[in-house]
Parts: structure tokens; C-alpha cells; sequence
């Protein structure tokens, strides 16, 4: 059966998501790790070609395994200028230092090939590039959409509220996001990265936050329960069951990382399929 399988992985604070279209090409959108979190290169170790590598927007909690990514052959790169930003703005470390320096090359050697994953047998691929800030680089996060059959999935880096807001007002982007099944939180479901006004548009059944567990960096930014409410005021919500014995376990808004490990979607002609901790079978 053809299907669009998209993971995404529990790297702690950071984002990673991994794809494979209908047409057996695979994408990677962001490639973050934390220590102890799930590692993108070992996830991909089976994995020898990329169709596409794409980074949402030059932070390096979304590329800090581009180092190791970048020794497989990859067709496809696309990314927001990083030269448009101070490294300082990119990374804070010594050790970001030769991560930004692979992603800037990157980003010179290797341009982006809209063949690399083929736009055919019902699987859609847009992506938007917002206007942005130079002293923020999260306000440049690319806006990607996936679709196959009755399914949609958003996600948009580490989009700003703002940001969101300028899109909103594009026609064409407001018809791109229509009948979206999956909302992927931007900026790992904090608070400035809400927008409430998008959910005047999309009708979401889920949405997916990647974070690291709360303490004094997030649990003060954390809006979690408004994402839950927004999908649950627009008629969202999935019921899960347990694998083992089928009982229901109840209706989910919001899965996060934190709590359900990495998380596995399936889509095809069936329906939309979700599994958490451990993969999609």
C-alpha cells in the first residue's frame, strides 16, 4: 500500500523529522540532537542517500548533527540564507563553530532540486519562506506543507506569531493549508510561537510539539494548553489504543516528545495512523 511515512524524533530540545513519500524518496527536515536524545545519524545509519535535507532555519539546535548527516550523498539542500545571519545569532558555543561552517557549505555546494522529490501519485510538497529579521534567525523558518490523499501536515520551524500573522494574509498560503490534519507547533509549542488566529483557518486532529521535558528554560514558556484547547474548540482529536490489548487509552489533543516519545504518523488511502515510542509498525 502507498503511503507518506513522517517521524518525528525525540531529540530533546531540538527538532528532527524524518519522511518517506509514496514514491520511496525520503526527505529529512531538521537534524537537532540533545545528549541522551535520539541521535539523527544513527536513526538514518541504514540510510545512504537524502532526496532532500532541509533546515528550517539556521539555529543549531536544528542542525547539530549536520556534521555526520552530511557524509551521505544528498540531492536536495534547502535552507534560509545562513550568511544572512551573525554565527553569534546561529550558535552560542565553540562547538557550534564547525556545524555552522558544514551548513554554510552546504548551502554553497549543493542547491536546491525541486526533482529530487517527485510532486506525483497524490503526494504534495509546498513550502513558504516568510520575510525576516536578521537578528533572529527563527523568524526565517520555512513554512513546509505535506499532503497525501485526505491528509495534510504543517509545520513551520520555529515561526514566530508574527510570522504566522504575515502568511495569513497570502491567499495562496491560506489555500495550501486548508484541510490540514496535522499541525507540527512551531518553536517547540512556546509561547510566541502561537497563533491563535491560524486556527480561524486549519481544523487540525492533532498537533505534535518536539521539546525537551520541562525545567527552568521552557516551563515558563510552554503553552501546551493552548494548542490542546485551539484543536479541541475546532473539532479535533484522536482516540488511541494500546497495542497490546486495543483498550482505549482516551482522546489526545496534543502529543509531545516529552511525554510520548518519538511519535510515527502513517498516511494512506486508510486513513491517518499514529504510533508513539517506537516506530511505525
Amino acid at each position: 500500500m502507498s503511503e507518506l511515512k513522517i517521524a518525528f524524533l525525540n531529540v530533546g530540545h531540538g527538532d528532527f523529522c524524518y519522511c518517506e513519500t509514496p514514491n520511496s524518496e525520503n526527505m529529512i527536515i531538521d537534524c537537532g540532537s540533545e545528549k541522551d536524545a535520539v541521535v539523527p545519524s544513527e536513526f538514518l545509519k541504514k540510510v545512504s542517500t537524502i532526496n532532500e535535507l532541509q533546515i528550517s532555519h539556521p539555529h543549531t539546535d536544528h542542525f547539530l548533527d549536520i556534521e555526520e548527516i552530511s557524509k551521505k550523498e544528498i540531492k536536495s539542500f534547502r535552507c534560509p540564507n545562513p550568511n544572512s545571519f551573525e554565527n553569534s545569532k546561529i550558535g552560542w558555543k565553540k562547538s557550534d563553530e564547525s556545524k555552522i561552517k558544514k551548513l554554510k557549505e552546504l548551502y554553497r555546494t549543493i542547491k536546491p532540486d525541486d526533482g529530487a522529490v517527485q510532486i506525483t501519485n497524490g503526494f504534495g510538497h509546498w513550502l513558504y519562506y516568510p520575510s525576516f529579521d536578521k537578528t533572529d534567525p527563527n523568524t526565517s523558518s520555512i513554512i513546509t506543507i505535506l499532503s497525501y490523499k485526505n491528509d495534510k501536515v504543517l509545520m513551520a520551524g520555529d515561526l514566530m506569531a508574527t510570522g504566522w500573522e504575515e502568511m495569513l494574509k497570502n491567499k495562496d498560503f491560506l489555500n495550501a493549508i486548508k484541510g490540514t490534519t496535522v499541525l507540527k507547533a512551531s518553536h517547540h509549542g512556546r509561547e510566541n510561537g502561537f497563533c491563535g488566529a491560524l486556527f480561524d483557518h486549519i481544523s487540525p486532529s492533532i498537533c505534535i510539539i518536539s521539546d525537551k521535558s520541562l525545567d527552568k528554560d521552557n516551563e515558563n514558556t510552554s503553552c501546551t494548553d493552548k494548542y490542546t484547547k485551539a484543536v479541541k474548540d475546532g473539532g479535533g482529536g484522536i482516540e488511541f489504543f494500546r497495542t497490546l490489548d486495543g483498550v482505549s487509552v482516551g482522546t489526545r489533543y496534543v502529543l509531545t516528545t516529552r511525554n510520548d516519545n518519538s511519535i510515527f504518523i502513517k498516511i494512506s488511502a486508510s486513513g491517518l495512523y499514529i504510533k508513539t515510542h517506537t516506530n511505525w509498525e
